[in-house]
């Protein structure tokens, strides 16, 4: 059942490039999103467990939904 599972997401999942292509023909204003990661440091950022849990803090005190930080914190 799992092999299946996981054939049927990857004969149905769309390439970055269609991805990339679909969502700035929806919302043409990320192209300058989509231009900026390609242009600047953003993309080599990582993010640290404080940053985590600030974001998480952040979302939590916006939404009132509590997500599971042990998703990402180890």
């Amino acid at each position: 059942m799992e092999a299946t599972l996981l054939s049927l997401f990857n004969s149905t999942r769309m390439s970055d490039e269609d991805v990339k292509k679909y969502m700035t023909e929806t919302r043409p204003e990320l192209n300058h999103l989509f231009e900026t990661w390609q242009t600047s440091f953003l993309s080599h950022f990582t993010l640290t467990t404080v940053g985590i849990a600030v974001a998480q803090a952040n979302f939590r005190r916006k939404t009132g939904i509590k997500l599971d930080l042990s998703i990402w914190v180890k």
